[in-house]
């Protein structure tokens, strides 16, 4: 199984193991989170989202604020619709068009910022699918009391794959995956 994490020759290893439909299953779910994990769970990914979502924040607060402004020009006022009179459809007024829309943007991008999570999503996430597939294709239940325990294994090597770094303890992961399994199961 390692060979294939690491980009081993995944024929001679399935002759190995044998033509299993949960092999190949869990090659599959393998693919797909080394496919998607790096590029939007790493913590450089979570900060530069959080990063640009300020940014665009920003300069849409300046934006807003600046043609709110009576001290645009007046030219620029009566292009924009800006001054309207009292009975006028705002709505097809061009500024405020503009000001609905990034309203809008706004509302997405604080939820990018605010919606980030603190911890290592790698982490995170490798437990969660090392519980998955324990739970799928194992007899046993998935448990992290040692360090050899296939679950904290498994949580490992997929980190290895996604992150390149090898020898990384799970634990606290895992544990915590466990703790909100638990939780689960007894509500």
């Amino acid at each position: 199984m390692r060979a294939l994490l690491n980009g081993g020759d995944e024929k001679a290893l399935r002759l190995r193991i044998g033509e299993d439909r949960k092999f190949h299953h869990a090659c599959g779910i393998i693919r797909a989170l080394r496919r998607a994990g790096p590029e939007y769970f790493d913590r450089e990914a979570i900060r530069k989202t959080r990063d640009d979502a300020r940014t665009i924040i920003d300069l849409i607060d300046r934006l807003d604020e600046t043609l709110r402004s009576e001290a645009l020009a007046p030219e620029i006022r009566l292009r924009l619709a800006l001054e309207k009179a009292p009975d006028a459809n705002t709505a097809k007024a061009p500024a405020d068009r503009l000001l609905i829309a990034l309203s809008d943007v706004r509302e997405l991008c604080r939820a990018g910022e605010e919606n980030q999570p603190s911890a290592d999503q790698v982490r995170i996430w490798c437990a969660r699918i090392a519980y998955s597939l324990l739970d799928r294709f194992s007899e046993e239940t998935p448990a992290s009391g040692s360090p050899r325990s296939p679950y904290r294994v498994l949580a490992a090597l997929l980190y290895e794959v996604l992150t390149g770094d090898a020898d990384h303890d799970l634990k606290r992961a895992c544990d915590e995956h466990l703790r909100g399994m638990r939780t689960l199961q007894h509500e």
